[in-house]
């Protein structure tokens, strides 16, 4: 009977140290930060951060070695995209694959990307974002 009794108070511990864990977890994970926006302009905030942003979906990486990243962000994968001014939902073609420009409007000093590609279904950390800034 002792064997049983301890066995459970084991469980039970384990169970209350894995619901600790998971909230700690949770509580590291910002909360969603950006937002369709709701009208055709947003200036910059009081501070003159930039809170309007277009950002193209995920594009899929070979790794983040140090060597991969460097080349992601040396590659054309785009024509002029140094200069191109997209448009929301305007789609274009990288790697083979169709992807989307979206507006999305920050509610921070900075745009989440972590957030923006979990929106889109595609949190693989494998991936970069283009992205640009607009504002009127």
């Amino acid at each position: 009977m002792t064997s049983h009794f301890i066995r459970q108070i084991a469980f039970i511990a384990a169970f209350l140290m894995a619901l600790v864990a998971a909230s700690a977890i949770a509580a590291q994970i910002p909360g969603p930060t950006l937002a369709t926006p709701s009208s055709p302009e947003k200036a910059l905030n009081a501070d003159g951060f930039i809170q309007r942003w277009l950002l193209l979906e995920p594009i899929a990486a070979d790794g983040l070695t140090d060597s991969a990243v460097q080349a992601m962000v040396k590659k054309e994968h785009l024509p002029d995209q140094f200069t191109l001014v997209p448009q929301d939902g305007e789609k274009v073609t990288v790697g083979g694959a169709e992807l989307t420009w979206h507006a999305v409007d920050t509610t921070n000093y900075n745009v989440n990307l972590f957030n923006f590609a979990r929106a889109q279904g595609q949190e693989d950390q494998r991936r970069a974002v283009l992205g640009c800034d607009h504002y009127q």
